[in-house]
């Protein structure tokens, strides 16, 4: 009987040894979906994240242009970027340099305070040699009318080499009128070029 007895409880731990491992193995299997469902969880908020980010760029692709387009300090933006410092004096026009005589640019940098009140006018004058135009004089036109944001001046003698006027600080843009006026000075003397003056020591060329 003790015999038999310890055969029948040896068949019951194989049982529960094997119960043991089912457990094991269905605990596996849990385990092993919820690490699935989280990498699906995972991907399906990247996925609505990056989808976001998308549509916000697209968004922003579409309506910047037409804000930027439509600011008023936009052009002048640009025209700032277009300004040339200069460096010792020296500025560039395409492939032509401009050489100030130091107290010619002196002169204007001294005045350009007066911009405060009205735009100014100016006509350079000097020599070409080569590419270089050298700038040593400078005569100030008789003005008709002028403005915070105008001048209206006498035409410069025939041997201007650049004509130039101030502007407002940093609207280095020239207007219409501006561009206008030059072309009518070129059919005189093609060699003339524009200026504009909208800083201390930035100058637009054109």
């Amino acid at each position: 009987m003790r015999h038999k007895k310890h055969k029948y409880l040896e068949r019951d731990d194989k049982n529960n040894k094997k119960t043991g491992l089912d457990k094991a193995k269905e605990l596996e299997k849990e385990f092993l979906k919820e690490v699935l469902d989280g990498d699906d969880l995972y991907r399906e908020n990247h996925i609505h994240k990056y989808w976001i980010w998308f549509m916000a760029l697209f968004i922003l692709i579409i309506t910047l242009p037409f804000f930027l387009f439509s600011m008023p300090y936009f052009g002048r933006f640009l025209g700032l970027i277009s300004a040339d410092s200069g460096f010792n004096n020296t500025f560039h026009y395409g492939t032509t340099s401009i050489v100030f005589d130091k107290e010619v640019l002196n002169f204007l940098k001294s005045n350009y305070d007066l911009q405060n009140k009205h735009e100014s006018a100016y006509c350079l004058i000097g020599s070409i040699v080569n590419k270089v135009y050298n700038i040593n004089v400078i005569y100030q036109p008789k003005v008709n009318s002028k403005g915070y944001a105008f001048v209206n001046f006498r035409q410069c003698p025939t041997d201007t080499l650049i004509m130039l006027h101030t502007h407002p600080l940093r609207d280095c843009v020239p207007s219409q009128t501006d561009i206008d006026t030059i072309n009518k000075v070129r059919s005189i003397n093609n060699k003339t070029i524009a200026s504009i003056m909208c800083d201390y020591n930035k100058f637009v060329f054109y």
